[in-house]
Order: structure tokens, then C-alpha cells, then sequence
């Protein structure tokens, strides 16, 4: 999967420390992104914008819905056991084994930490029993955060023709999942150890970009 996502990663949500300079002036940002926005979560002021109408392939960023809807409708030590469709999603991986048994919580660091397409998959079947289920959620549930020209097709990102959000749509998702301690911290990390499981020894995960949640 393509590692440069066509929206600015998480769309750039600015926590806001309230100790800038305001009113100070600040040299316009150089975007090479299709589409972008920046938020500043204290005021609520769209401090920059770029195409934010603008459809775009989603990529990666896709897994931060997934992972909310993991979080909302799973309990973090729940045991999870890999099916052979999840174990099988290529490109980005972890490398999951069939019938592999790893809990919520090491999934969620997997999709997001390096990014796992498998670990992706495996909490959409965990959440909803199986992919269309689930992909449905997702298309209701970004629809009820009001997002617009927002649809989903896979839990992952992979590229796929009806597979498309907008930077102003995927700010919202991001304010959502930001809110969740779960995913800020996940977001934040540079580093996660999961254990042996079953079929695989320990596995330390490292975050493959250069953006963290503080």
C-alpha cells in the first residue's frame, strides 16, 4: 500500500497548548497534499484548509475508523482468533497466521502502529462477524459523525474504486476517534510489544510515520 496518503496523515489536528502567539504572522504552509486541513481543538477554528471537498483516496487513514468502531463495540482483552481471509490481506502486514489468537488491544496497536492491513481485517470480523457487516458500519457510522463524501469499502485502506473520503470529512472522524484515551494513546505510540501467541513468537512493533498524538 502506498505509504504517502493522499490526505495530510490524521489531518494535521493541532492540540493547541493556548501558549502561541496569536494575532503573530505566520508564513502559509507549503502543502504538497491533494487535500488538507488543520484544526485546532481548543478554539474549533479551521486554521488552514486545502481541497477539503475534494474526494480522495483515504489510504491508511482508514484504520482510524476502524479502530473506533473496535474500541466502541470491544473490550481490549477480548480474544480475537485470526481468520484465514484476515491472515491472507497482503502489503502492509504484521504477518498474522491463521488461527492465530492475539487480544483486541494487540490488534489495535497492529493496525496502527505499522500499519497493519491483517490486523485491520481481523477487528472488522471481531466487531461485526463479517466484512460486509461490518463495512456497512462503517459507512453508518460516518455518516452519523456527518460526513458527506465519505464511503468505505475495506477496513484497511487498500485502493479500491468506491473507496474515497474528503480531508473535511476525515477531520471529523479524526476529532471522534482523538477523543477516545484508547486510540490517543495507541495514536501516540512509537512502540508495542506483543507477546507469543500461539502461532508466532514476541513481536515488537514500531510506527512506521512520523506524526504522534501528544
Amino acid at each position: 500500500m502506498k505509504r504517502t496518503i493522499s490526505l495530510m496523515l490524521a489531518v494535521l489536528v493541532v492540540l493547541s497548548s493556548g501558549s502561541a502567539a496569536f494575532g503573530a504572522k505566520v508564513a502559509k504552509p507549503n502543502i504538497t497534499a491533494a487535500g488538507a486541513m488543520v484544526y485546532c481543538q481548543n478554539t474549533g477554528e479551521i486554521v488552514y484548509s486545502k481541497n477539503s471537498q475534494k474526494k480522495l483516496e483515504p489510504f491508511s487513514v482508514t484504520k482510524l475508523m476502524t479502530v473506533l468502531l473496535a474500541v466502541q463495540n470491544l473490550p481490549l482483552d477480548k480474544e480475537v482468533t485470526v481468520s484465514a481471509k484476515a491472515a491472507s490481506q497482503k502489503e502492509a502486514s504484521i504477518n498474522l497466521k491463521e488461527g492465530e489468537i492475539l487480544t483486541v488491544e494487540d490488534l489495535i496497536y497492529a493496525a496502527l502502529l505499522p500499519s497493519g492491513n491483517d490486523a485491520a481485517y481481523a477487528l472488522g470480523e471481531a466487531v461485526s462477524g463479517d466484512m460486509e457487516t461490518f463495512i456497512a458500519l462503517m459507512n453508518k457510522t460516518a455518516k452519523n459523525i456527518g460526513c458527506k463524501k465519505t464511503h468505505f469499502t475495506n477496513p484497511s485502506g487498500m485502493q479500491a474504486k468506491r473507496h474515497y473520503t474528503t480531508a473535511s470529512d476525515m477531520m471529523e472522524i479524526v476529532k471522534v476517534a482523538l477523543s477516545n484515551d484508547i486510540i490517543r494513546k495507541a495514536a501516540g505510540s512509537t512502540k508495542y510489544t506483543i507477546e507469543k501467541t500461539n502461532k508466532s513468537k514476541k513481536r515488537v512493533l514500531h510506527s512506521h510515520i512520523k506524526f504522534f498524538v501528544r
